[in-house]
């Protein structure tokens, strides 16, 4: 599909975070200022006034949506169409569109690209990893930059094998969690409860992969990115749980891509044959 300019594709495959969207938007929404105080501090001073900003895994907005405010051209992507739905009513001002991360195609228009909360996280192998670096890269102009965060080994040796209910009188939650180190695989079970007239029942199960530091920076410099940079949430102002074992990752593209310079170089040859 083509929608201004941009190209995308969309994975029919089921999203785990369908049926979640609710659930999200209602207790993650104070998270957005906390991402973008990292942001802050790594990706926003970079940045040309009203830049092209694209969201991967914009879940239910509030990032795309805080990002707007701030005067930037925002275009989230999302495998789950129930999260959608909220970031739509979230960021107005944002294009937000339904696609794979591995599988997305877009015009290099973007003066950045970010992806927050270990989105790139449900990224289940290297290879899928590696699509998604390849797809942003494509879709950010010369001089690029890429901002995301991810859950190291701390987070999930000492968060994944923890449980935690929420109560409340029209919904009930329980979310359990467990750690295999044998395949770097993290899983959340969530049970939900929800009154809608009548009390209705969710189990959904997400999965995680915990990536070393030098696999990250490996990938992307394949990628074609350069001047990567690897950041604890801690030294950028993140405290509480949210900060243990993640980290935040920085890397740009040359600002003047190789197919440029080798188009240049041909151009320069030319001209000092002709």
């Amino acid at each position: 599909m083509h929608i201004l300019g941009l190209t995308y594709m969309h994975n029919q495959n089921c999203c785990c975070y369908n049926g979640l969207g609710w659930f999200y938007d209602r207790y993650w929404s104070d998270l957005a200022p906390r991402a973008l105080r990292a942001l802050d501090r790594l990706l926003i001073p970079r940045l040309p006034r009203h830049a092209r900003i694209l969201d991967i895994g914009c879940g239910a907005g509030h990032v795309a949506a805080a990002l707007g405010k701030r005067g930037f051209q925002v275009t989230g992507i999302d495998a789950s169409e129930d999260m959608l739905q909220f970031a739509r009513r979230n960021a107005p001002r944002a294009t937000v569109l339904a696609a794979d991360a591995r599988q997305f195609a877009f015009h290099p228009v973007f003066d950045a690209a970010v992806s927050t909360f270990d989105s790139m996280n449900h990224m289940l192998s290297p290879a899928d990893l590696e699509a998604v670096l390849r797809n942003v890269r494509q879709a950010l102009a010369p001089g690029g930059l890429f901002a995301f965060d991810l859950n190291m080994s701390e987070a999930f040796e000492t968060q994944w094998h923890k449980s935690s209910t929420i109560a409340a009188p029209d919904h009930f939650c329980y979310v359990r969690g467990r750690y295999d180190r044998s395949s770097r695989i993290g899983t959340t079970e969530v049970t939900l409860f929800r009154l809608n007239g009548t009390w209705a029942r969710a189990d959904i199960t997400m999965q995680q992969r915990c990536y070393r530091r030098a696999e990250v920076k490996s990938a992307l410099v394949a990628a074609g990115f350069t001047n990567v940079k690897a950041h604890q949430a801690a030294s950028l102002g993140l405290s509480g749980r949210l900060a243990v074992g993640r980290c935040y990752f920085v890397a740009e593209l040359p600002a003047v891509t190789s197919r440029r310079l080798h188009a240049t170089a041909g151009a320069e040859a030319a001209i000092a044959s002709s």
